[in-house]
């Protein structure tokens, strides 16, 4: 059960990276999560394990992640994982 702007309702919150370059789909994980803050490093982790599945030793260059995404936590764990990231800090309303 997920909580709506009209209610709840049965849910679920996918995730994706994707290649910006080629447009493929690298890492995927659907959870029951409202949120997506939880959910940024699992996929930098799935992200990891599926490249080395498919036997590509290059990383990611840039990670990018709306707002969603953004938290103290996410953000010390890319610092500490000297991973190159921009991840919106907020948001903005229309005609900002």
């Amino acid at each position: 059960m997920m909580r709506t702007n009209d209610g709840f309702h049965f849910a679920y919150n996918a995730q994706a990276v994707v290649d910006e370059g080629s447009q493929v789909i690298v890492a995927t994980k659907v959870t029951q999560g409202a949120t997506d803050v939880n959910e940024l490093i699992p996929m930098i982790e799935e992200t990891t394990t599926s490249l080395k599945g498919a036997n590509i030793t290059r990383s990611p260059r840039v990670l990018l992640a709306d707002a969603g995404y953004c938290s103290q936590a996410n953000l010390t764990h890319i610092g500490e994982s000297n991973i190159n990231a921009l991840i919106a800090t907020g948001r903005m309303k229309h005609n900002e």
